[in-house]
């Protein structure tokens, strides 16, 4: 409020759970994502590439192309059926705006 003049509505329990130590419901569900911010973006890129050339993906074809980074990148930690059955639709629906 000193610096900026606008009064900010936060929780007391809020603050007292930051102040704690415990982190926000945000950032504990982006270190549980499959992905990395960048191959995030490596993701949309070649979607919207696939897309700008008459090819898009398909959801499982997405899901075969996050599957196989994934694969790569996690080896024996990363789940035998791939990603999950809904998994590209909450991505395209979470990235929207840039799809």
């Amino acid at each position: 409020f000193e610096n900026t003049g606008n009064r900010v509505k936060i929780h007391h329990t809020t603050l007292a759970a930051r102040a704690a130590g415990r982190r926000s419901r945000t950032t504990i569900a982006q270190s549980q994502e499959w992905l990395l911010p960048e191959e995030t973006t490596l993701i949309i890129d070649h979607i919207t590439q696939c897309a700008n050339q008459g090819f898009p993906l398909s959801h499982r074809r997405l899901k075969e192309n996050v599957d196989q980074i994934l694969r790569a990148q996690l080896d024996n930690d990363f789940v035998d059926g791939g990603v999950g059955k809904r998994w590209t639709q909450r991505f395209v629906e979470r990235h929207s705006d840039k799809l």
